[in-house]
């Protein structure tokens, strides 16, 4: 065609032309070719064309003949839809200066042909285009075949698309993978097992779609199925959803061949079968920890297989502490690694409140949006819950099972719903026999307490003591928030409760407390003695008790009364003051029977005490009376000591007077004597032989040196033989034995020059020093032979004190200090302290009791220090202190009145 175009331009461009002899050109040329041709003349500046010429296949073509045909417009010889297809076409010809190409159908007796058709523009000598050649083939063979074909296609794509819409929307996975494991296809499923999208999984290995454990299985499956050309079915494995849990899943493999029978893929279906594996877990665990588990350890069996199971952080399960429904104890919480400490929580918007209410919650994702209020789901991070309430026999709610995560929930919430239910009620069933044993072993150990509180306070002999162990033991059994014993204490105005015992763990010690409202009105309770039982304290009748226990907040209270052979009356109460408790009547008979053993435990108690009390006044009598004797022995001692140092002191008083009277004499005429020796030596110078030698062998001039020494030595001897025996009749005060006005500085000095002996320095221990420290003391009224006996003892001790010191450390420098001043409410002090030993503080307080001593046998009678506290304290009204810090040393000090005031009273 494209040849005939060309010689038909060439033609057009010889002086002949076409425009000369047309047909005969075209019937030429145009009447052997297989297709139709027809020569148009553009008339009327483009707007329409008119036939010119046209052969025989371009009529047969047309519905018009072509006599009819030649000399006739578009408009005449054809269609007015046909006419516009070829003026549209003709035009953009013309302007396009291009050829113009376009299939068209025609029908003719009935018979419909499909032709392309080709326009091209003619030009004359002038370069314009004056006519458009039409070339027209029959491609009506061609069109058949190409509708045939789109049917064919339509149809294999209606087929496609049935056959996609069922792998897109099977819940298996369709996928295949070349014989290396590269994977070439992978089904939508693929996003629901996986929760990937299948783009971004097409051509990498397969090998990661497997757990690492399962994946040698799934290799050798397919490995098998390529060399042996069969189908393997069943293998199972795990897959991982996204990053998080591994579920478990089921495949099937068939090899797949190309056209000449060569295995080059294998094509497989994934099916999801988790849920199926965790009913068989679930079933399993049931049946299994059933027969091996119960009461904790099957709770915490049954919450670590709900986590495994589901493959969450946390499981749980909760009992409810009352049909309020206000309040959970968490039973047993598995945190995923170890179980958290039970504690008990609010309901109040929560997830497992909700489902109390409605028996089950599926929270799958936003938790923490849907319970903003709940805090623990903060802490926890927690994005999905399911749950499902725990019921008993009589389909009560007692409480709910359930599990918590970090992620939100992708499993088969129908499967996980029914696994959920499964464990409940096993767990119900574990509950309710827990109950029961609770309830026997509860019977048990209230038998138990009864008996064992009957033992011990039977045993007991002391009140105190047998009113704490009841209320101790009341208040671990009940687990009430407040138990105490209350005596009724009718002795002031109004009569008052007086509690003596408690136990709490919500409020401080109300012993010592007194109420008289703390019962309610003693003319109601009082006569009767009738248990109170107060399930609602706000409803209670009684309006000062009902105000008294609202005040306090108590929700309900239990007051079991009792009586003594004494007429005492006490009163057992037991409060609830965190919730309302309704008390049963084994609450009620066991604090009863407990009430009636406490009776006659008291009562037992009050004869023990009468009986010691009678024999603690018979022991005092007995020891007032050894001591008594003692301190009588102890003063017939002393003053028989004292008559003999007096009589000592008398006897040897008369001689050294009558010594001491004469050494003056003596003095003086020695003195004369040696003046007149003096005398007649100046006057006679020159004596005899026989005086010569008298006087050499009496050494004349040493007597003359040393008698005035020798007699003034015996001076200062009889002085201090007067001085001690005064001071023997001063310590001895037997001419001052009365109540009377004294020095108390001259009693201590004479105590300390009967003791000088004991002070001075010895062979290998220094001097004893006494530090005085004397205040301003006015004459004290007092018994001084008595005080100066405390004295002595003191001071005795004292001495012992720092020379057993000195033992230990031979350089210790011992020193005894002694202070008297006079206070402001006009009393004496004395102290005496010294640097010695020290008392040890398990015995200071022993140290004024009669017959107590520290000192060996033989060295002491243990009345000293008993007799000296009675001194001050009894026969003066004065006070008398130990302070001792041990290896430092001791420090007594005495208070005693000046004015004597007590005595005279």
């Amino acid at each position: 065609m494209a040849d005939v175009n060309y010689r038909l331009l060439e033609l057009h461009r010889f002086p002949i032309g076409l425009k000369q002899n047309p047909l005969q050109l075209l019937n030429h040329l145009w009447e052997g070719v297989s297709y139709g041709l027809a020569l148009l003349e553009v008339l009327k500046q483009e707007q329409t064309f008119r036939y010119v010429a046209a052969n025989s296949k371009f009529a047969a073509m047309s519905s018009v003949d072509i006599e009819h045909l030649i000399g006739q417009t578009l408009n005449e010889a054809l269609p007015t839809e046909t006419t516009r297809i070829y003026h549209d076409c003709c035009w953009q010809c013309i302007h396009s200066n291009q050829p113009i190409t376009f299939e068209q159908s025609f029908d003719r007796n009935g018979q419909k042909s499909w032709w392309q058709i080709t326009i091209n523009p003619l030009k004359n000598q002038d370069e314009q285009i004056d006519q458009v050649l039409i070339s027209a083939i029959d491609i009506s063979d061609r069109i058949q075949t190409d509708m045939e074909q789109q049917q064919a296609y339509a149809t294999l794509a209606k087929s496609e698309a049935k056959f996609r819409h069922l792998v897109e929307n099977a819940n298996d996975l369709i996928t295949t993978w070349t014989l290396d494991g590269t994977i070439t296809y992978l089904s939508p499923g693929f996003y629901t097992l996986y929760g990937h999208s299948p783009d971004k999984w097409v051509g990498r290995s397969f090998a990661p779609l497997a757990h690492p454990d399962d994946l040698p299985g799934c290799l050798m499956a397919s490995q098998q199925a390529v060399e042996t050309g069969k189908k393997h079915s069943g293998i199972e494995f795990r897959r991982q959803y996204q990053q998080g849990n591994w579920l478990w899943s089921s495949i099937n493999m068939v090899p797949i061949q190309d056209a000449d029978g060569k295995i080059t893929s294998v094509q497989g279906i994934i099916r999801d079968i988790h849920a199926s594996k965790q009913q068989q877990a679930a079933l399993r665990f049931i049946v299994e920890e059933t027969v091996s588990k119960t009461g904790d350890e099957f709770f915490r069996s049954c919450v670590r297989s709900l986590s495994e199971i589901f493959q969450t952080q946390y499981a749980f399960i909760t009992q409810c502490t009352d049909q309020t429904y206000s309040q959970c104890d968490m039973l047993v919480f598995w945190t995923g690694q170890v179980f958290a400490e039970p504690y008990t929580f609010n309901l109040a918007k929560t997830p497992c409140e909700y489902v109390l209410q409605n028996k089950v919650g599926l929270f799958l994702e936003s938790l923490q949006t849907q319970f903003p209020d709940d805090p623990n789901l903060a802490t926890l991070q927690a994005e999905s819950y399911l749950g499902a309430a725990i019921t008993d026999s009589q389909g009560q709610a007692i409480g709910t099972i359930g599990v918590i995560d970090t992620r939100h929930f992708a499993e088969n919430v129908e499967t996980a719903q029914s696994i959920l239910q499964l464990f409940a009620a096993r767990v119900g069933v574990e509950m309710e026999r827990n109950t029961a044993e609770a309830a026997l072993r509860e019977y048990a150990e209230r038998q138990a307490l009864i008996n064992r509180l009957t033992n011990q306070i039977r045993n007991s002999l002391d009140v105190n003591s047998i009113l704490e162990t009841t209320i101790q033991e009341l208040y671990t059994l009940l687990q009430v928030d407040w138990c105490a014993f209350t005596w009724y204490d009718p002795s002031v105005t109004p009569a008052v409760w007086k509690v003596v015992a408690d136990q709490s763990h919500h409020q401080s010690s109300l012993v010592g407390s007194c109420s008289p409202d703390l019962i309610g009105s003693t003319d109601e309770i009082i006569p009767h003695l009738d248990t109170i039982r107060i399930d609602q304290a706000e409803s209670y009748q009684e309006p000062s008790h009902r105000a008294s226990l609202m005040a306090s907040g108590v929700q309900s209270r239990l007051c079991v009364p009792i009586q003594t052979q004494r007429e005492q009356i006490g009163m057992i109460l037991c409060d609830h003051q965190q919730q309302q408790h309704t008390w049963t009547d084994r609450e009620v008979e066991l604090v009863q029977a407990v009430a009636d053993q406490l009776a006659i435990a008291i009562n037992q108690a009050d004869l023990y005490e009468q009986s010691r009390s009678k024999s603690k006044t018979l022991q005092a009598t007995l020891k007032e009376l050894r001591q008594t004797q003692a301190q009588m022995i102890q003063s017939e001692k002393m003053s028989s000591l004292g008559q003999l140092v007096a009589g000592i002191a008398h006897e040897i008083n008369n001689p050294v007077n009558f010594i001491h009277g004469n050494v003056n004499y003596v003095d003086e005429y020695a003195r004369s004597l040696l003046d007149l020796v003096t005398l007649y030596y100046q006057s006679y110078p020159e004596s005899t032989d026989a005086i010569s030698a008298k006087i050499e062998d009496l050494d004349l001039e040493f007597v003359r040196h040393d008698l005035p020494k020798l007699l003034n030595s015996m001076k200062v001897g009889t002085e201090r033989i007067r001085e001690i025996v005064k001071s023997l009749r001063l310590f001895s005060r037997l001419d001052e034995a009365e109540f009377k006005p004294v020095d108390l500085h001259d009693g201590i000095e004479s105590t300390l020059m009967i003791l000088q002996n004991r002070l001075k320095a010895r062979q290998n221990d220094s001097e004893i020093e006494v530090i005085k420290n004397y205040g301003a003391l006015p004459l004290v009224e007092c018994f001084a032979g008595q005080l100066n006996q405390v004295f002595m003892n003191i001071l005795t001790n004292a001495i012992d004190a720092v020379e057993e010191k000195r033992a230990q450390v031979p350089s210790h420098p011992a020193t005894i200090e002694i202070t008297t001043a006079i206070t402001e409410d006009q009393k004496a002090i004395i102290r005496f302290v010294d640097n010695g030993v020290g008392i040890p503080e398990s015995i200071q307080a022993q140290i004024f009791d009669p017959f107590f001593t520290t000192k060996p046998v033989g060295q002491g009678t243990g009345m000293g220090m008993s007799i000296s506290y009675q001194i001050v304290t009894e026969k003066h009204g004065g006070q008398i202190t130990c302070h001792s810090v041990p290896d430092q040393g001791t420090e007594f000090v005495i208070q005693i009145p000046i004015h004597q005031i007590y005595l005279q009273n």
